[in-house]
């Protein structure tokens, strides 16, 4: 195998002293509390070779040079992991990856100690490997029909949602943050019998979980991230009615209404993706409407009104039915 065929991360050595970062000379530059110590400038040191904690810092970091040379050498099937074509395409499914780069993408309440060293976001290039697989349910939508009236969700063509991702520096449980999202989707349709009773609607979603490994093993870290759309789909009938949402009300007669515009506020939904028992968390979801992904109630009786939870019916992100 040769090194090219590893994903793997150039040397970093965080020996730090006043809370510096240090590097080796195999591609970093190292800094030290008298300056930038080049190959070409290691005269400079002489002076300062004199002083015995200053010779015992560089003997360290020569130290640490060459066990990173040794470590990203060795064929470590459990640690470096070949680029196989199956690998590269995962890694193309998630591009959000590449862009991941250091520990400052964690929040420090994701650390166990709850900092994050300074050198971890020096930008070093992490190796990223995939460690598990999770299918996930995600609330996509609900509806809340009154009296004799039904609603459904139609999709005839996904077209996708942006769903949370997790970050973890230690990877266990309960020390899980939600950081950023994912946009994902996949082609399949799907239209929900029409029910009287309130109800949620779910996607099943894959989800990969992501290690990035560096040589300072306290700036690793991992992620939940989206991969794709299964197909599965699922319903949770008999939902509480929302309390609030009397501000926003349009009277409607009886017959089909359908709310599909792309223009208005998305579905979104804090807790959408049920995680928590791996995680400790749920994580979000952002879903917008469109004339393919629409919820349709049909009107019974008179007096009825349809009412949003942050706009007016036709551009609201949630709705319910009311009596006026």
């Amino acid at each position: 195998m040769r090194r090219d065929d590893l994903v793997r991360a150039p040397p970093a050595c965080p020996l730090s002293t006043k809370g510096r970062p240090h590097g080796t000379r195999f591609g970093i530059d190292i800094y030290t509390d008298f300056g930038l110590a080049s190959p070409d400038g290691l005269q400079d040191l002489v002076p300062e070779l004199q002083s015995r904690e200053t010779t015992l810092r560089i003997f360290a970091l020569a130290a640490c040079a060459l066990m990173s040379a040794v470590r990203y050498a060795a064929d470590d099937a459990q640690r470096l992991v070949p680029i196989t074509p199956a690998v590269d395409a995962d890694l193309a499914k998630a591009p959000a990856l590449r862009a991941l780069k250091g520990s400052v993408q964690v929040r420090s309440s994701a650390a166990p100690s709850g900092e994050i060293p300074d050198y971890c976001g020096s930008g070093a290039s992490p190796r990223i490997s995939k460690t598990a697989q999770s299918l996930r349910w995600a609330t996509i939508g609900t509806t809340y029909p009154a009296g004799r009236s039904t609603a459904k969700m139609v999709v005839s063509s996904s077209q996708g949602a942006a769903y949370g991702i997790g970050v973890s520096m230690s990877g266990s449980r309960g020390s899980w943050d939600a950081s950023g999202s994912r946009h994902t989707e996949s082609g399949w349709s799907k239209e929900w019998l029409p029910l009287s009773d309130s109800r949620s609607y779910q996607k099943q979603v894959e989800y990969y979980r992501w290690k990035y490994e560096y040589l300072a093993a306290i700036c690793n870290h991992h992620h939940w991230i989206p991969n794709t759309e299964t197909g599965g789909t699922a319903s949770n009938p008999g939902i509480g009615r929302p309390t609030g949402w009397r501000f926003y009300c349009a009277p409607e007669d009886p017959g089909p209404w359908t709310r599909h515009l792309s223009r208005g506020h998305a579905y979104q939904y804090s807790e959408s993706v049920k995680f928590a028992d791996v995680l400790g968390i749920n994580l979000s979801i952002s879903r917008q409407y469109s004339s393919e992904q629409k919820l349709v109630y049909r009107v019974r009786g008179t007096k009825k009104q349809l009412c949003g939870s942050n706009d007016w019916p036709s551009r609201a992100g949630k709705i319910v039915e009311r009596y006026r």
